[in-house]
């Protein structure tokens, strides 16, 4: 007999009801990111899951396949967005590429301070020609303060499973509109799984990681309650339909493993 139930019964939607601009949540959310958005985040992943250590080389080689494929000789306009401490910059920095403009957005001051500080002592901070910070927060912020076409590369890593699904949405219209023609966008986030009781599988699935890292218990309990009332996972079919109602001409999901999701889209 064929499955009946409607599609949200089967696999419930994370509706979770994110923090509001200027809230007291999202400043809590802020300490959060404040707490882990340093030097030694990278080794902070490893221990929430076994995939983590793939986001950051499959995100940068998915940014410089499809910068070679629509822009191989382009000297580069990029916007790291949700920069938190310029990780993904660093590592942009680190391949073969020719940088004209970089600019980090973060909701956070602090973050694109360590952010600057980082890049500076980077080897490869030479190859970037002009830098600079921007503090937006998003949940609010549509974009209008950039002009069309102002950026090649807009990237962004782990961070828009802390926004409504709507916004999710209308960011990916406000990232189209600053791209320029054959502008890429490539972002990596949280995505549901087909299985019974997902989300809490998936919470449980990350403790477990940080108790056998020897995590500390108010660190495994503070990561609970993250990830229950800060994350929303998203369904792929979701950010195919966002994609194209955005108006990009080429998007796939080029790698997923566990909940972690990567798409590139170009203009």
């Amino acid at each position: 007999m064929p499955i009946t139930l409607p599609r949200h019964d089967l696999f419930p939607d994370d509706n979770n009801a994110l923090p509001a601009a200027g809230s007291s949540e999202q400043k809590l959310l802020l300490e959060d990111e404040h707490e882990i958005g340093n030097a030694d985040y990278l080794k902070s992943l490893e221990k929430l899951s076994d995939v983590t250590d793939s986001i950051y080389p499959e995100l940068i080689s998915n940014c410089v396949n499809v910068l070679r494929a629509v822009a191989p000789t382009k000297k580069l306009r990029v916007m790291d967005l949700c920069s938190g401490v310029g990780l993904v910059s660093m590592k942009l920095l680190e391949q073969d590429l020719e940088i004209e403009e970089l600019t980090l957005v973060d909701l956070s001051p602090l973050l694109l301070e360590r952010a600057i500080a980082l890049l500076q002592n980077s080897p490869n901070f030479h190859k970037i020609r002009k830098i600079t910070t921007v503090q937006a927060d998003l949940l609010v912020d549509d974009f209008e303060r950039f002009a069309a076409d102002s950026f090649d590369l807009v990237v962004t890593c782990n961070a828009f499973q802390h926004f409504p699904r709507e916004r999710q949405r209308q960011l990916f219209a406000h990232i189209q509109r600053v791209l320029g023609p054959n502008g890429v966008f490539i972002f990596s986030s949280h995505f549901k799984l087909m299985r019974p009781n997902w989300k809490e599988f998936v919470i449980e699935d990350m403790l477990s990681s940080l108790r056998k890292h020897g995590a500390p218990d108010a660190t495994v309990e503070n990561a609970r309650h993250h990830v229950a009332h800060y994350h929303n996972y998203l369904n792929v079919a979701d950010v195919y339909n966002w994609l194209e109602a955005a108006g990009f001409g080429f998007f796939d999901c080029t790698f997923r493993r566990f909940i972690i999701g990567i798409f590139a889209a170009v203009k």
